[in-house]
């Protein structure tokens, strides 16, 4: 594997983490805005907050990972790292049409 593979799928893993980091920051402060907000003010606060600290942590993701450039498979592993947070941790709509229901039936 040469440098330069090496340094990309470096880059790649980061963001990927920096996007899943993300997605655990959007996650905490919803959680906190529905249990704490008691007024439209706070909520937006909270919401602007969290924004910040998400716009930091793709900062320092983005420094770590390479240097501050943005390279189009960064941006690709840092949205799937996003999916990915949704999809393990993220509210569902709906179960799916494998899952068995709890029956409260003898059986």
């Amino acid at each position: 594997m040469t440098e330069l593979i090496a340094q990309q799928l470096t880059s790649g893993v980061l963001m990927l983490y920096c996007g899943l980091a993300c997605g655990m920051v959007f996650q905490l402060f919803s959680i906190l805005r529905l249990r704490r907000a008691k007024s439209a003010i706070t909520g937006f606060l909270l919401e602007v907050t969290s924004l910040v600290f998400s716009g930091y942590c793709i900062t320092a993701f983005l420094y770590c990972s390479s240097w501050g450039k943005i390279m189009p498979q960064d941006v690709v592993c840092f949205f799937g790292g996003l999916w990915l947070w949704r999809r393990l941790y993220g509210e569902e709509g709906e179960p799916s049409s494998g899952v068995r229901e709890k029956s409260s039936g003898a059986g």
